[in-house]
């Protein structure tokens, strides 16, 4: 197997970090085809990353579907892709996700924080909490450095949000409040990674989907002023194709319609009727 630098910029014949290059095949079907990501595994194992966050990386990039099975070990995208292309993209996502900012070297790993249960980037041990201001400013500085602000929520849902997400908004509520303020584009990354996250995510499903935990999780981000009220109406009308699988696209817009609906008569509701629905939208908050 053909090994190359990590980074590929680094030409040193030496250099001692090491992964084998990508490969990828693609496969067609009448009029459909996929590209197949024959060692993702591999090279997320030298990357000390898991093929889903490359995997999801390269589906939100093509702006494509996905389709993963841990278990058998596949994992596929939407459509044919030029494998230098992608090779492409993945040193994007190690410039991003796995070289450490000071010293260039890929000597970072996600790790679990057992009092938070959350993940985070860091250097052999645990990385800031992300909720003080000079981790933030430094998270937001980094994302112009890279020119992914927009983006930049959505990373930060899938690094950060597990099946306590109502919790996670709370903790993290100034962070994601700095990322989305200023950008209805960073707002809807941000829902986009919940949906993803929410696609790929086994434990998640299971405790937050359904109608009443999209409701709880939507509303969190509406009373904090995180996502506003014109990004949810586009978020909900727009059925995504290419951040997780069509029908749970559809079931998620499906649970959450209550909220939606809700946000759309809060306006034209007396007082009295707005206390009423604030609430039963109070339920959302326990």
């Amino acid at each position: 197997m053909a090994m190359i630098n990590i980074p590929r910029t680094n030409t040193d014949p030496f250099n001692r970090y090491k992964m084998p290059r990508l490969v990828a095949t693609v496969t067609r079907a009448g009029n459909a085809c996929k590209t197949i990501l024959v060692n993702v595994s591999a090279v997320a194992k030298s990357l000390h990353r898991s093929p889903i966050y490359i995997t999801n990386y390269f589906g939100f990039e093509l702006s494509t579907s996905i389709r993963m099975d841990v278990t058998s070990n596949l994992y596929i995208i939407k459509g044919a892709h030029n494998q230098e292309k992608l090779q492409d993209l993945l040193d994007d996502f190690i410039n991003i996700l796995v070289l450490c900012r000071y010293c260039g070297n890929p000597e970072t790993e996600l790790v679990r924080q057992n009092f938070n249960n959350i993940l985070f980037r860091s250097k052999k041990k645990f990385a800031n909490q992300l909720n003080d201001p000079i981790s933030i400013q430094e998270l937001i500085t980094e994302a112009e450095r890279l020119k992914i602000v927009e983006k930049a929520p959505f990373y930060v849902a899938e690094c950060l949000f597990t099946d306590q997400i109502l919790k996670e908004i709370e903790v993290y509520k100034t962070l994601l409040y700095r990322l989305c303020i200023k950008t209805a584009k960073g707002q809807k990354s941000l829902l986009g990674g919940l949906e993803s996250i929410i696609g790929t995510n086994q434990e998640i499903r299971e405790k937050l989907f359904n109608k009443k935990g999209m409701s709880k999780i939507l509303y969190k981000l509406y009373e904090k002023d995180i996502v506003a009220e014109d990004v949810f109406y586009y978020w909900y009308e727009q059925n995504s194709k290419q951040l997780t699988d069509t029908a749970i696209s559809t079931e998620i817009r499906e649970y959450a319609k209550e909220f939606i609906e809700w946000l759309r008569t809060a306006e034209e509701s007396t007082e009295e009727d707005a206390d009423k629905v604030q609430q039963n939208s109070g339920s959302y908050e326990s």
